[in-house]
């Protein structure tokens, strides 16, 4: 194990009884005591990035492939992918190197190394709950880094990334948290970073069909929703269909469907003059 590992698991979990009990896990810690199975998930959680750092050039290159052969199974060719098209009447205010730089900055591999090793090793303790806090941190980075083909392919600027990640923010979000989770398993999440890929690239395929709609005019920007109250404040949200529960239930209009979702979050306010 790393020196800090090593350093909390003979100090804290060996001397302190409270922590041990506080740290008890039920039908885990009945089998194994609280110092093994620290033992076990650090040893684990190390044995992968081992092996992902010495097969970080094949790794790369499968992912490649994955998402090169989704695409041709898609029977789609370059000129698939077209320039970006606006989808809203009112697109949301971005600032590319502004605050989402810190959840960008989460998605890089020695930020993910500092965060699990240093940050969250505790919690590592309990099944999927450092895995979990971690793989939200990192969801915005996680899911920019598997479309960074879809942007390049579109020859999509920073701002218009920024914006196009922004009007699908939570749908980004929950397919970022979902990737960088499973990435995150032991040994096993070698596979997924691959086949992380091939969801990517066949989501991207349902988006580009969505903008060529938008492209061709067969599909119109989305208005904001507007809601007027009583003292005369007019509120501004987002379309409706793009907020979180729109894309818990997988029926947003971000998602290329039809049906009207729930307003999404407040974009402005303002007073009528009366």
């Amino acid at each position: 194990m790393y020196g800090p590992e090593r350093w909390f698991v003979s100090l804290f979990l060996s001397k302190s009884g409270r922590l041990q009990s506080l740290l008890t896990i039920p039908y885990v810690t009945s089998y194994f005591s609280v110092q093994t199975w620290a033992t076990i998930m650090f040893v684990t959680s190390q044995m992968s990035g081992i092996i992902r750092f010495f097969l970080s050039k094949n790794l790369r290159l499968a992912k490649d492939r994955a998402w090169d052969l989704t695409a041709v199974s898609r029977g789609k060719g370059s000129n698939f992918w077209g320039s970006y098209a606006e989808e809203w009447q009112i697109p949301p205010k971005v600032h590319p190197d502004g605050a989402q730089w810190f959840e960008r900055l989460l998605g890089k591999w020695w930020a993910r190394l500092i965060i699990n090793r240093f940050v969250l090793f505790p919690l590592q303790l309990y099944p999927f709950v450092g895995m979990a806090l971690s793989a939200w941190m990192r969801a915005y980075g996680t899911s920019r880094y598997l479309h960074s083909k879809y942007f390049k392919s579109k020859n999509m600027t920073t701002e218009q990334i920024s914006t196009y990640m922004e009007e699908r923010k939570w749908d980004y979000r929950l397919f970022g948290f979902a990737s960088a989770l499973l990435e995150s398993m032991p040994i096993i999440g070698l596979f997924f970073a691959i086949s992380n890929q091939i969801g990517a690239a066949m989501w991207a395929h349902d988006l580009e069909k969505r903008q060529e709609l938008f492209r061709s005019g067969t599909l119109k920007p989305l208005p904001p929703h507007i809601i007027q109250m009583d003292d005369g404040t007019v509120l501004t949200l987002r379309p409706a269909g793009t907020g979180l529960l729109s894309a818990i239930r997988g029926k947003g209009v971000q998602n290329g469907m039809d049906g009207e979702g729930m307003p999404g979050g407040l974009i402005n306010t303002s007073k009528k003059e009366q």
